[in-house]
């Protein structure tokens, strides 16, 4: 159950995250509040919100002939960096989310 109240430190955290390009589900589960409490503080501090949706990064190769044993896997734009096996920036912070989320739990027990 989200608290609902955000201290001004919590708001100016938030601004921060999210304008640095934090997911807005991630923001929810650090700070234990709605997706509307977290919209209206950046509205009210007049930040623009970006589309719920990102932008594909990679594109699919067209066929150009029917070949079954042709690969149609999509292909990395020129320029981009991939990591192999690194975390995605989104996943350590949902994964610390997630563990400030098991302290605050802990902490009301």
């Amino acid at each position: 159950m989200p608290r609902g109240s955000l201290t001004p430190e919590d708001i100016r955290e938030i601004i921060d995250l999210y304008v640095w390009g934090m997911q807005m589900a991630a923001l929810e589960m650090f700070y234990d509040v709605d997706r509307a409490t977290i919209k209206a503080q950046l509205r009210k501090n007049k930040i623009e919100l970006r589309p719920p949706y990102r932008k594909a990064l990679a594109t699919t190769k067209g066929r150009r002939r029917p070949d079954p044993l042709k690969s149609n896997r999509p292909q990395i734009p020129e320029g981009s960096y991939a990591p192999v096996d690194a975390p995605s920036v989104d996943q350590l912070i949902h994964s610390s989310a997630r563990a400030l989320q098991d302290k605050r739990i802990a902490e009301r027990r």
